[in-house]
């Protein structure tokens, strides 16, 4: 076996380990200032049983609104076996989730205190499992159609859900600084994910170094335009209920624009210099003449239409997130001056143009890298 299938297997074992201890400190840690938003609320698992009465018609739109009264059983829980009466109240805007014999939905239920009293309502459907067998089947389907490959990339998956879930956010709280995590987050997903993907070779290597570029990059830029446009990070998304719940006396809320930037567009960060690494490799490789010039000029010319592309679908990305927002700047007729100098426009801005624009400086970093690299005399020893 070679030296580098050792080193990949070793690599594995202990990514897997670091995921599972990972999991394990994410799933006991518990923020102590935290404050619950459902109170005494309990979410479990409901069968309909009997449906008491119902009033609800579809609209329009095609929505049933209206109101149901239903006899459900609960699955879980201590009470668990029980059958209760739960109100379902649908509106346009709502849950939605009609009532009908049989369908295993979840029920929020509170209880009064010092009584047997629950009041009980209809939450939503009950789509973990169907959330579980989706997921399975991407992970069967990347390994069906690019076999071991396919599962490398969902072992590389896996690992960044698990590292931004249970590592970024409950040290973000830990150490109140969530940029600087985030970071960290990144190097560690990084490393990974080129790793299990591309394994241990040459082209990780450089494609490494070039992801670690564009990340100074996008710090960077993100400092520049963030000050041009005089957006702080506490006009995000969500920000005001973080505030709401007095978030900001124990982590910088401010900080979270940056790290949700800089997360969104990892991906296409990585995707650049993945790329012109393996087509640089390939050109060297068909012909190992080539000069450091000659393998530049051809990096970049590759680059030129791989950053097109890119960088639209991540500003096609971004956008999508804002898309309701568009049209509800649309239909309100809101006035020009109004839309172009608000908040959330600055925000789009400075996501798309910071994260496209790092990604874009990725492409000559790494054609230099590369070059460099392939034409030197004295490799690592990487195959």
């Amino acid at each position: 076996m070679k030296k580098t299938q050792v080193f990949e297997i070793i690599f594995f074992v202990v990514a897997t380990f670091a995921m599972i201890g990972m999991f394990l400190y994410g799933t006991n840690h518990h923020v102590a200032f935290g404050r619950s938003l459902t109170g005494n609320q309990y979410f479990w698992r409901g069968r309909v049983v009997e449906v008491i009465s119902d009033t609800s018609s579809p609209n329009d739109m095609g929505v049933y609104v209206g109101f149901q009264e239903l006899v459900v059983e609960l699955l879980e829980g201590p009470r668990g076996g029980e059958t209760i009466e739960v109100f379902n109240s649908l509106m346009v805007g709502g849950h939605g989730v009609v009532g009908a014999v049989d369908l295993t939905l979840i029920v929020a239920v509170e209880e009064i205190p010092d009584t047997d009293i629950l009041i009980a309502r209809v939450f939503s459907h009950h789509r973990s499992t169907s959330i579980y067998v989706v997921i399975l089947s991407f992970i069967g389907l990347l390994g069906l159609i690019f076999g071991k490959n396919g599962l490398r990339s969902a072992f590389s998956l896996i690992f960044t859900f698990i590292t931004i879930v249970f590592f970024l956010v409950p040290l973000s709280f830990a150490f109140a600084r969530p940029a600087f995590m985030t970071l960290i987050a990144a190097v560690l997903i990084t490393v990974v994910t080129l790793i299990s993907v591309m394994g241990l070779n040459k082209k990780t290597l450089i494609s490494t170094i070039g992801t670690f570029t564009g990340i100074v990059c996008y710090c960077l830029l993100y400092l520049l335009i963030s000050a041009l446009l005089k957006v702080s990070g506490m006009d995000g998304s969500g920000v005001s209920m973080l505030t709401m719940m007095d978030v900001q006396n124990y982590i910088q809320i401010n900080e979270l624009l940056f790290s949700s930037i800089l997360i969104a567009s990892l991906g296409a960060i990585m995707d650049v210099p993945v790329s012109l690494s393996t087509a640089i490799f390939e050109l060297h490789k068909s012909n190992p003449t080539l000069t450091r010039t000659d393998l530049f000029k051809a990096g970049m010319q590759i680059g030129k239409d791989l950053i097109g592309s890119t960088a639209n679908t991540l500003i096609l990305a971004f956008t999508g997130v804002f898309f309701t927002t568009i049209f509800f700047i649309r239909f309100s007729e809101t006035p020009f001056n109004m839309f172009i100098n608000g908040s959330d426009i600055a925000i789009e801005v400075l996501r798309a143009v910071s994260a496209a624009s790092a990604m874009a400086l990725t492409a000559p970093a790494t054609a230099i890298i590369a070059a460099y690299y392939f034409t030197r005399k004295n490799k690592v020893m990487l195959e």
